[in-house]
């Protein structure tokens, strides 16, 4: 009954429903996390603007330092569901992806990458600095996917990276724009190869 009857309520059931995420009953926790998958869908439609702002600042304390890792795996779930274009929603990200708990930061690329936004493309390829080699690649091949092309001249800073695996991360990244000015550095990394 409450799986059919809180995702009506919407944003008011929100607050409500964040400290169920914890829950050591199952149920409860598939449910909670359910209803909230549907309000959040609910305030992403077209015309919903203030609701969608409002969920996703709710869900971002779900990221918040401290939280039990199965909370923080749910927010990084439901968080691109509500992420709009335009608002920093990566600012609590961007540590997690960077940390040292490589399941969670795994889980926070996920997460930016089906954000798909300017700014999650931008946290990826600021991370690949600050992460190790392969998940500097898994990073970048991310941002390959997503084809932003916001992200291009950032990207296009690891061309000349020292590992060959970035420098070919980041040429699968830059070479879809087929723009000319990366002609050049491509030319260089096939030659390299």
């Amino acid at each position: 009954r409450a799986r059919q009857l809180l995702p009506r309520h919407g944003v008011a059931a929100v607050d409500h429903l964040l400290p169920l995420l914890a829950s050591e009953d199952q149920g409860v926790k598939l449910t909670a996390y359910n209803v909230l998958a549907d309000i959040a869908n609910a305030a992403a439609a077209p015309g919903r603007e203030a609701e969608r702002d409002t969920v996703a600042r709710k869900l971002l304390t779900l990221l918040e330092p401290g939280q039990p890792d199965p909370v923080l795996y749910q927010g990084l779930r439901l968080l691109p569901i509500v992420a709009p274009q335009g608002f920093d929603f990566v600012q609590p990200i961007q540590p997690i992806l960077v940390g040292t708990d490589t399941r969670a930061a795994e889980k926070a690329r996920e997460c930016l990458t089906l954000m798909a936004t300017d700014s999650a493309c931008d946290t990826m390829v600021r991370a690949a600095n600050a992460v190790n080699t392969p998940f500097a690649i898994a990073l970048l091949d991310s941002v390959a996917m997503l084809r932003n092309p916001q992200s291009l001249d950032i990207v296009a800073s690891y061309l000349n990276n020292l590992d060959p695996g970035i420098r070919v991360a980041a040429a699968r990244a830059v070479a879809w724009s087929g723009n000319v000015k990366y002609a050049a550095p491509l030319a260089e990394i096939i030659a390299k190869a």
